[in-house]
């Protein structure tokens, strides 16, 4: 948000990379004139919950968190449950059917955030292998690209986005940092969808519940 002559000037773009770098680190004519950013936060737990019972999904605790850990918090994303099919029929018929509405969502979600959407992909992918994160050192061997200011952007960009975080011990130096993938949707791509290839259409409904507890883990919801 901008003013300009007692006038406000708002600039919403979906683009992450080109609002950074076209708005906030431009050095233009609006160069140091954002008078207030507003960060679209995603939904908590707790509000997801709420939003599904608002829509009269009939889902209890386990599944609204088993729910969580596939769509994280994005409103768009529990938008497209269905009332009267169960969660796994909504995982399927969403993700996995032919054509579900996520069915191609990985690609299309890097390639609208992000310009070169393919070096954010390959960060993604190391992290992805390694759910305890790796240092800016292991990031860079796992993906063999050069230590560089590229690759410092990419990793700004995704911890802007809420993609990795970047977790410092105190004391330490900088580059011992361990970032660590935590978007939910890119994770269940990574250990569920990309691992589809069979092209089963009914895969989350197939897969035993036991596994899906095992993989969502245990986790205390106070949705009230």
């Amino acid at each position: 948000m901008y003013l300009i002559d007692n006038q406000y000037l708002i600039i919403y773009e979906s683009a992450t990379s080109w609002i950074i770098n076209k708005v906030i680190n431009d050095h233009g004519e609006l160069h140091n004139r954002v008078t207030q950013r507003i960060g679209l936060q995603l939904f908590t737990l707790k509000e997801c919950g709420m939003f599904a019972q608002s829509k009269g999904l009939e889902m209890n605790r386990n599944q609204i968190a088993e729910c969580y850990m596939v769509l994280g918090g994005i409103p768009f994303y529990w938008n497209l449950l269905e009332k009267g099919l169960g969660l796994a029929q909504n995982i399927d018929k969403i993700f996995f059917a032919k054509n579900g509405k996520l069915a191609n969502e990985f690609n299309l979600l890097y390639a609208l955030l992000f310009k070169s959407p393919e070096q954010y992909i390959d960060v993604v992918t190391a992290l992805g292998r390694k759910k305890v994160g790796m240092t800016r050192e292991e990031i860079i061997t796992t993906i063999d690209k050069p230590s560089n200011g590229a690759l410092s952007k990419v990793l700004d960009e995704l911890e802007y986005c809420g993609f990795i975080r970047k977790n410092s011990s105190y004391g330490k130096k900088t580059k011992l940092a361990i970032y660590q993938l935590i978007d939910n949707y890119t994770l269940f791509y990574f250990k569920f969808i990309q691992q589809n290839k069979n092209n089963d259409e009914h895969f989350w409904s197939a897969f035993r519940v036991n596994d899906r507890n095992g993989w969502v883990g245990i986790i205390e919801i106070y949705i009230v």
